[in-house]
């Protein structure tokens, strides 16, 4: 490609053609072309790395940015994230700032568990801790939970209704 250029401008300057200001134009062009790739070399440089540091993977719940959300997909260009209200979050990879992976290795979930104002909550988490254990011990969950059911305590006693 770059010899018929050449050649072309070569025919063109034999016919007195003057070739300076295609060659200016085609100068302010590739410095315009370079300004405008600068992103995208910058998003797929930060994807590659990404890639290979295996800093994210998909699946993982990750913040991005401020951003919380499930990993859907890793490209060179771009991470996409789902949050939690079900909005797809994208990323160009040269432009994130922070990123923190929660489930790398480790993680946990802390839930919030409503109970009748009268139960007994000794009982309670006696049964959370027995569904925890059964789960701890079946197949498909047994590589997965890593320390025994933790119950921090009630945190809120809710106002009885009136009788």
């Amino acid at each position: 490609m770059l010899i018929w250029i050449i050649a072309v401008l070569m025919i063109l300057k034999e016919m007195n053609f003057d070739v300076r200001p295609l060659l200016a134009g085609a100068g302010v062009a590739g410095v315009a072309i370079g300004f405008g790739a600068q992103n995208i070399i910058k998003d797929v440089l930060g994807g590659m790395f990404m890639m290979m540091e295996n800093q994210i993977r998909v699946n993982d719940i990750a913040v991005i940015n401020g951003k919380t959300g499930l990993v859907e997909e890793i490209n060179l260009r771009t991470t996409v994230l789902r949050g939690e209200d079900g909005a797809v979050h994208i990323f160009p990879n040269g432009a994130i700032q922070g990123l923190s992976n929660l489930t790398r290795e480790y993680s946990f979930y802390v839930f919030n568990l409503s109970v009748v104002y009268a139960e007994d909550t000794d009982r309670v988490v006696s049964v959370l801790a027995g569904i925890a254990e059964e789960l701890s011990q079946e197949e498909p969950y047994r590589s997965a939970v890593l320390a025994p059911l933790e119950v921090l305590g009630v945190d809120n006693w809710p106002t009885p209704a009136p009788s």
